[in-house]
């Protein structure tokens, strides 16, 4: 049955990329109808809130309902659930005595934010859930042509993590559907690198997933003749996908790359494919509500934890010159929290800076970079060079500095001091896989 519904809703997704945003926006709201009635009854929390907006069930609006923070998650989850046997407290001990693998109540998936930005955090999903959450990407992607073997696929993460791509792996792997036409292996990172790349050489796989940085660390030993593997596509997602490492991944892999907008929260929530330069939201299963520096998503296919108007920090910047079809369209930088600065002008003025405004500035043969703020109004910028331009190094160091001295200067922002360093070393963290693209200022000293 879970094998069916899978196909069904990869399915159901591919048929509503055909429809007008009209039919799919009708969709949406019976989508929504059908979640909002389902909390009146079933959690505690929505069913105290529905009953102070005091309005028929068909006239409420997600926007009625209070914005959902991660803290009030944290002080009322017990409440939020609609199952009253989950309990936070008993959901924390099982995550710290049991493996992924192994269901909470015997039915629930245990999904744990990475903590980068602060404290890690739980959410709940079944079986079914995450079938119909991960459907998008699978339905939406640019596929290349299915090889006449089974399709292999690696996934770059951590063993025993309760990450939301790690689950989708698990839940995956027990679909028959799935395992006759493809081969998923998770490929640990927590390994040398040298062993990461004799395993890929010797399963060659079609298909590469993981972490942007992640995947830089493969098109480098690539470059230098050690990784010997030809991909059909690299998935990139959980961290933005800069310009400049799609750029340096195309050119040394030559293959087609999707960029992935997800969280634990919403599980896909967006894709921008390979042969485009703008991201599509997956409207039909998240209502998003996008303000300057946050969006608030309402997951419609999250039964056991109903998130409404749950509080993001990303920065989504709509596409206003093209016409929905059906879905809306963001720029592909998704600016998380930690990728956001501000910084003050002589005038006292505060500016909002997010690293992906840089990004398609950087000079040819900066493969990627991060930001360090190591006091206020101070930048340390470090690069990482193609090693095709090894050569031009002090020139494409200089280059990046005035670059940046003029993004800075049409800010209002000529007060900056900035220093831009050449770096090899990533800095990966070692727990969440992940890098940090911008690391903030401290206060002034």
């Amino acid at each position: 049955m879970l094998s069916l519904r899978y196909f069904l809703s990869v399915l159901k997704y591919r048929k509503i990329s055909q429809l007008t945003r009209e039919q799919m926006l009708e969709l949406q709201h019976k989508s929504w109808l059908k979640l909002l009635k389902f909390v009146s009854k079933k959690s505690p929390y929505y069913s105290e809130i529905i009953k102070k907006i005091n309005l028929p069930l068909n006239e409420i609006k997600p926007e009625h309902f209070p914005i959902l923070t991660q803290k009030d998650i944290d002080m009322h989850f017990d409440q939020i659930v609609t199952n009253p046997q989950i309990k936070l407290k008993e959901l924390i001990t099982h995550a710290e005595t049991h493996t992924p693998e192994e269901l909470y109540l015997n039915r629930y998936h245990i999904l744990k934010t990475s903590g980068t930005t602060g404290t890690p955090h739980y959410f709940l999903s079944e079986t079914k859930e995450v079938i119909d959450s991960i459907a998008p990407s699978v339905a939406r992607s640019s596929r290349a042509k299915r090889p006449k073997e089974k399709k292999r696929i690696c996934m770059l993460g951590l063993p025993n993590s309760y990450c939301s791509s790690n689950q989708n792996l698990n839940v995956t792997n027990q679909l028959w559907i799935a395992k006759r036409f493809v081969d998923y292996q998770l490929i640990p990172m927590d390994q040398p690198i040298e062993q990461v790349i004799e395993t890929l050489n010797n399963l060659k796989p079609h298909v590469i997933s993981g972490y942007a940085k992640l995947l830089l660390i493969l098109a480098d030993a690539k470059r230098a003749g050690k990784l010997k593997i030809s991909p059909d596509s690299l998935e990139s997602g959980g961290e933005p996908l800069l310009h400049t490492d799609r750029k340096y991944l195309k050119e040394v892999f030559n293959c087609k790359i999707n960029n992935h907008y997800g969280s634990t929260e919403g599980y896909s929530m967006g894709v921008c494919r390979d042969e485009e330069d703008s991201m599509e939201l997956f409207e039909d299963h998240i209502i998003f509500e996008i303000s300057k520096n946050k969006v608030y998503i309402t997951n419609l296919h999250n039964f056991t934890m109903p998130l409404i108007r749950f509080q993001m920090n990303d920065v989504l910047v709509p596409i206003s010159n093209y016409t929905p079809s059906p879905f809306l369209r963001v720029e592909c930088g998704v600016g998380r929290p930690e990728g956001i600065s501000y910084f003050t002008t002589l005038k006292n003025d505060q500016i909002t800076v997010q690293p992906i405004e840089m990004d398609p500035l950087m000079p040819e043969g900066v493969k990627t970079f991060t930001l360090l703020g190591e006091k206020a109004n101070h930048v340390n910028c470090n690069i990482f060079i193609d090693e095709k331009y090894l050569s031009q190094t002090e020139s494409i160091k200089s280059k990046t500095e005035t670059i940046l001295k003029d993004f800075f200067d049409k800010k209002g922002l000529n007060n900056i001091l900035i220093e831009v360093k050449v770096e090899k070393d990533y800095k990966i963290n070692p727990f969440s896989l992940k890098t940090q693209l911008w690391k903030k200022p401290t206060l002034d000293t």
